[in-house]
């Protein structure tokens, strides 16, 4: 049985590209981005309210000096800071990351210094989608398009 000698092309053309789709696709996944928020002496987080995407993280730091970073199941006032019914989620008490997080708006206080208004939100949007995933599934469907216009079946 011979091969057609376009089928030879259509493969050879496909090897070639290989290396470069996944080198593409490498480049989408590090599009994620760490988002830094720090504790100060002040009793305050800087970037009190960031918005991140859904494959951003966030870096609590200065944590170690008697602040935490500790989830809320919703936005709080000061009178409700002891409550513990309301915390759900990441506690930390040492510097560190969290995330990646779903679509929605999120809340953290400081437990210490709650009450003096040491509390934050970051809402979390849909990440949008990198250029290269978007080329590389436009070079696979015209690949298969190609296949399909000369009778090739994968």
């Amino acid at each position: 049985h011979k091969v057609p000698k376009y089928t030879k092309s259509l493969f050879k053309m496909m090897q070639r590209s290989t290396f470069v789709l996944a080198l593409l696709l490498l480049i989408g996944v590090c599009t994620a981005r760490e988002y830094v928020v720090q504790a100060t002496a002040g009793n305050v987080f800087n970037d009190a309210e960031i918005t991140i995407t859904t494959s951003d993280t966030i870096r609590f730091e200065g944590l170690e000096n008697g602040h935490t970073a500790t989830q809320l199941t919703r936005l709080i006032s000061s009178a409700e800071c002891d409550n513990k019914d309301l915390e759900s989620g990441f506690d930390l008490s040492a510097s560190g990351s969290v995330g990646p997080f779903g679509i929605g708006q999120y809340f953290y206080k400081c437990k210490p210094h709650c009450s003096i208004g040491m509390r934050g939100t970051f809402t979390v949007l849909p990440a949008p989608p990198s250029v290269a995933s978007s080329l590389v599934a436009s070079v696979f469907s015209l690949l298969a398009l190609f296949a399909m216009v000369l009778g090739l079946v994968f």
